[in-house]
């Protein structure tokens, strides 16, 4: 039965705190989930929270969950191998949804006894709920580390060294996986992502580019890269524009934008004006259709796909860059080096945006 703990003028009362620690003692294995999410100073709380508690912290891409060091970040390709003993008995939902289906599956095929959702939204992304929380992160962690008190027993500790343990197992495993990638937009993707400047921001469209991005995640030194998506039903909507608003508004940082052909051409117009920002970096990744719409269960064996879902279209972004006196280059997701070389200039310093098509047409 879903429980709503009380609160008083947005802060959790004494009663619902209670009702926390009581959960805390009695369930061992505890895991912190941290979904989409923009507070910054949530970051420096969870590591914290970590450290007290010994509580392992699964961060999606999309959380900045990737700035703690202890987070484990691999929350696409994780599940399906999970051991069952990792289960957890209490779940900590903070932030808002997840990208990884394997995750959300998995969780509503064993769900946990309690799942304390923090959110003034009160969502059931795991349809698990027992518990809701309705207040922000960032009062949550920071209350939490005063009102609980809670010292971590020998069986809690070691439950937290056998998650990191397997994240590890699992990093290993990814990184002799990306190694045997030499062409694609998945392997276009990691290499963009290894070439991110450090202290920048990285904006990544829906569909597809943010599901590669999941995939192959940050490098080990892109901790200060700060990652920000429009998720919402699973729409191409406003993409382009919402990176050019942000790119204007924080001139002081490189932002790069990973985006598929259909979301750039649908937002092209989030160009249209005199002031592009000189701080925009645009990674365009033209499969020529919606690709995603091959791959998922409920379109890719109907015989309509490729017309009405994927609706394959032959547009190349470089008429659109000589028109707006954005600096452009080309390649093919199946010439690694070129990429690689074209990423070098395309960070550079410069007083123009510039923008990388990896153009599944060219040869």
């Amino acid at each position: 039965t879903r429980k709503y703990l009380s609160t008083t003028h947005k802060d959790l009362s004494t009663s619902a705190w209670k009702t926390i620690q009581d959960l805390w003692k009695e369930h061992p294995k505890k895991l912190i989930l941290c979904g989409q999410h923009q507070d910054e100073n949530i970051v420096s709380l969870l590591s914290t929270w970590t450290k007290k508690y010994h509580i392992p912290i699964l961060a999606d891409i999309i959380s900045q969950g990737h700035q703690i060091p202890e987070a484990i970040t691999d929350t696409e390709d994780l599940f399906p191998e999970l051991n069952k003993s990792l289960i957890p008995d209490l779940i900590l939902n903070l932030g808002g949804h997840f990208l990884s289906k394997p995750m959300k599956n998995f969780w509503r095929k064993y769900p946990p006894k309690v799942q304390l959702v923090v959110s003034p939204r009160n969502e059931d992304i795991f349809q698990c709920l027992s518990h809701s929380i309705p207040t922000s992160s960032k009062s949550f962690l920071a209350k939490g580390l005063k009102n609980l008190k809670h010292q971590p027993k020998p069986n809690e500790i070691t439950y937290y060294q056998n998650w990191i343990q397997k994240a590890k197992e699992f990093q290993t495993q990814k990184k002799k996986f990306l190694k045997t990638l030499n062409k694609g937009f998945l392997h276009a993707t990691n290499l963009v992502m290894n070439a991110l400047p450090q202290d920048s921001y990285l904006h990544l469209a829906n569909s597809m580019s943010v599901r590669y991005a999941c995939q192959v995640g940050l490098a080990e030194g892109q901790k200060r890269v700060q990652v920000f998506a429009n998720r919402g039903v699973g729409g191409i909507d406003g993409c382009l524009s919402s990176a050019v608003g942000m790119a204007l508004g924080i001139p002081d940082k490189i932002h790069s934008l990973i985006i598929g052909d259909m979301a750039f051409f649908y937002d092209r117009n989030g160009l249209w004006h005199q002031h592009i920002p000189h701080n925009l970096r645009i990674i365009l990744l033209n499969d020529h259709g919606g690709g995603i719409f091959k791959i998922i269960a409920s379109t890719q064996d109907l015989p309509e796909r490729d017309e009405y879902f994927v609706t394959q279209q032959s547009l190349s972004a470089q008429n659109t860059c000589l028109d707006l006196g954005i600096e452009y280059f080309r390649s093919s997701p199946s010439s690694p080096k070129d990429i690689s070389k074209y990423l070098l200039e395309l960070f550079d310093p410069s007083t123009h945006p510039k923008l990388l098509e990896i153009d599944s047409l060219v040869p």
